[in-house]
C-alpha cells in the first residue's frame, strides 16, 4: 500500500531515463591509437565500431570488433 510518504520520498523517473533504459545504448571502449579516435558502442546485442565518429562495421563480440578496430588502423596508416 502506497503513503503520502512514499510517494513524496520516491523520486520521479525523468524522460530522459526513461530513453536511455529503452535505448541500451553505452560506450565500452574509447580510445585515441596512432591519431584515430576509436570508439566501440554496444546497442543491444551487437557492437558497432567507429573510427573517428564515422561506422566501420557491427560485430557480435566486444573483442571481435576491437580487434578489427586495431587491424584497420594499422592498414590505413
Amino acid at each position: 500500500m502506497l503513503t503520502t510518504t512514499m510517494i513524496q520520498t520516491t523520486p520521479m523517473k525523468t524522460l530522459k531515463n526513461l530513453r536511455e533504459a529503452v535505448t541500451k545504448e553505452r560506450t565500452v571502449y574509447k580510445r585515441k591509437y596512432m591519431g584515430f579516435k576509436l570508439e566501440i558502442i554496444q546497442r543491444y546485442e551487437k557492437f558497432e565500431a567507429y573510427v573517428d565518429g564515422e561506422k566501420l562495421d557491427t560485430y557480435d563480440t566486444k573483442a571481435h570488433a576491437q580487434k578489427m578496430l586495431m587491424q584497420f588502423v594499422r592498414e590505413v596508416d
